[in-house]
């Protein structure tokens, strides 16, 4: 695919698939994606917060007012399907109700950063030292 010009192929179309993502990624209204706190920027001090709620063991199993809703505008309905969508946009606003979404961002980003780094690893660094 890259017509024998490794590693400047690869590099130029992961450089092209970026570019695509990113620009996928500023079609979408991010203020109005259906969770109830998703107008909020994500908060990069998340974890110097003093933590609250279910994080500090304080579970509430009374009936709340809180409702989970399965509905938004986030536009993924196309892409997984009608009830997978709506599972997705109930988790996201079970997520913001409780407190978690920042934390789940920061654990997901961290885990595909670790990902990324072991296939970096295994596909380029590894086999460059032998």
């Amino acid at each position: 695919m890259a017509g024998g010009k490794e590693p400047f192929g690869t590099i130029i179309q992961a450089g092209g698939a970026m570019r695509d993502v990113q620009i996928l990624i500023s079609t979408v209204d991010w203020g109005t994606t259906g969770a109830s706190c998703s107008n909020e920027a994500p908060n990069p001090l998340i974890f110097l917060q003093t933590a609250r709620g279910l994080l500090l063991g304080d579970l509430q199993f009374a009936a709340g007012t809180n409702v989970l809703v399965d509905t938004g505008t986030l536009l993924i309905e196309p892409i997984v399907g009608p009830l997978m969508a709506r599972g997705l946009l109930m988790a996201l606003n079970f997520l913001c109700i409780t407190g978690l979404l920042q934390w789940f961002q920061w654990f997901t980003n961290a885990v595909l950063t670790i990902i990324l780094f072991f296939y970096l690893k295994v596909n380029f660094i590894d086999k460059a030292m032998t």
